[in-house]
């Protein structure tokens, strides 16, 4: 994971990072993604226990995928670019479309697209959208994405989202099925779309409060749900990985437990306000042991 907001993206320089974190051993480079926030306070953040935001709404939040274009086009070839997590019921379905193939063309198909619901309702609703029925829009914009990438639409007329047939969206994916969609979260409805819309999984934890048993329980629900689903071949599944600076001895262990869980990749968050040296070193570390 790059840091996209507050003042470490300038100060630092996103490129240098992720050249940085490539030249450590990463195989992937990962960014957040919020278009606004309000400035009020907010209670409803579901990732901190209190409901508030861990970082400043006022500060510095660079776009998601024109950071992954920028990276993208400045670090070595094999490294992959990808949002975790890009919140999608908040956008225009066809131009993510468009934007998202675009990127993946322009990458030679680096691009993983991780989605998520969103938690944000002033957010969503300053965007012009729902936030109450951001579900069902999630579930059809994951259909209209795929069938967008075929090069023209065949029609979508859902609750939510209506596309008329015959629209022309080019260029193609570089594969015919587009970009990996990973769906981030842990609650059923986000498994049940990974199992079924997406190609995989975008799981959270921190190493603080690692829970190997409740990512096991994910994991073995996404299984399931794809075989039921009469889905070939196996999800992917990559795990978002907090990791506080006072909890780094543990995080070579908690890397490994996510590989034997099933995880195909992890990204941590690094601890870049060290400095770009002491993260890369804490990243080589990690790449250096078998199960990286």
């Amino acid at each position: 994971m790059l840091p996209t907001s507050g003042p470490l993206p300038l100060q630092l320089g996103v490129v240098a990072m992720g050249q940085a974190a490539a030249d450590a051993g990463a195989a992937g480079l990962w960014v957040g993604d919020h278009l606004v926030l309000p400035r009020q306070t907010v209670d409803n953040y579901p990732y901190s226990p209190d409901g508030r935001l861990a970082w400043d709404a006022d500060r510095d939040y660079l776009e998601a995928l024109t950071t992954c274009a920028h990276l993208a086009g400045a670090v070595r070839s094999d490294c992959t670019v990808g949002t975790a997590v890009l919140v999608l019921p908040q956008r225009n379905v066809l131009q993510t479309a468009k934007e998202v193939v675009t990127l993946d063309r322009l990458t030679g198909g680096r691009l993983q697209l991780g989605v998520g619901a969103g938690w944000n309702d002033v957010e969503m609703a300053a965007l012009g959208y729902r936030f109450a029925t951001r579900g069902r829009r999630f579930d059809e914009m994951l259909t209209v994405l795929r069938d967008s990438w075929q090069g023209r639409t065949s029609g979508f007329e859902g609750t939510e989202v209506q596309v008329p047939a015959g629209l022309g969206l080019r260029p193609r994916p570089t594969r015919p099925e587009g970009p990996p969609l990973l769906v981030g979260g842990t609650s059923p409805a986000a498994l049940r779309r990974a199992a079924t819309l997406g190609d995989g999984w975008l799981a959270l934890a921190a190493v603080d409060t690692w829970d190997a048993a409740s990512l096991g329980s994910g994991m073995s629900t996404l299984r399931a749900g794809w075989a039921a689903a009469g889905r070939a071949g196996t999800p992917r599944a990559v795990l978002k990985l907090a990791c506080p600076e006072g909890a780094l001895p543990d995080l070579p262990r908690r890397v490994e437990e996510a590989a034997a869980l099933g995880f195909d990749e992890v990204a941590v968050e690094l601890p870049w306000h060290l400095g770009v040296p002491r993260a890369a070193a804490v990243l080589g570390a990690l790449t250096a042991t078998p199960a990286a």
